[in-house]
C-alpha cells in the first residue's frame, strides 16, 4: 500500500497545504498513467513502419481527468510531463486542441498529430 495517502496529511490544521498536495498527487497520477501507457506498447521485434503505427496512439488528458476525478486545469502539469519526457529522449506532440499527447521516438510526428 502506498503510504503517501495517510489521513494524517489531511489534518484540519494543514488545510492551507491541501491545494499543493492535490497538485502533487495529480502530477504523480499523470506520471503513473503515462508510464503505464508507454510500457503497455508492444515494441518487441517491430519494424520501423510498425513502430510508427504503435506510436500513432495518444494519451487522452480528458479521459485521465475523468478517471482520476480531477476538476482543475492541468496545463502546468502537462508542461512538466512534456519536459520530463523530452529530457529522457521521447518526442512529444500535443493534439486534438491540446487535449491529448502523442509520445514517440521516430523522427517524424505520428500521422494523426497535426
Amino acid at each position: 500500500m502506498n503510504n503517501y495517502f495517510t489521513l494524517d496529511k489531511v489534518n484540519e490544521n494543514d488545510k492551507e497545504t491541501f491545494s499543493l498536495q492535490y497538485n502533487d498527487i495529480i502530477q504523480n497520477y499523470l506520471r503513473e498513467d503515462i508510464y503505464f501507457f508507454l510500457i503497455s506498447r508492444d515494441y518487441k521485434n517491430k519494424l520501423a513502419n510498425q513502430i510508427i503505427t504503435i506510436e500513432n496512439t495518444f494519451f487522452d488528458f480528458g479521459n485521465f481527468k475523468i478517471k482520476r476525478n480531477i476538476n482543475k486545469n492541468i496545463t502546468e502539469n502537462i508542461e512538466i510531463i512534456i519536459k520530463e519526457l523530452n529530457d529522457i529522449g521521447w518526442k512529444t506532440c500535443l493534439g486534438f486542441g491540446d487535449t491529448a499527447i502523442f509520445i514517440y521516438s521516430t523522427e517524424e510526428k505520428p500521422p494523426s498529430c497535426w
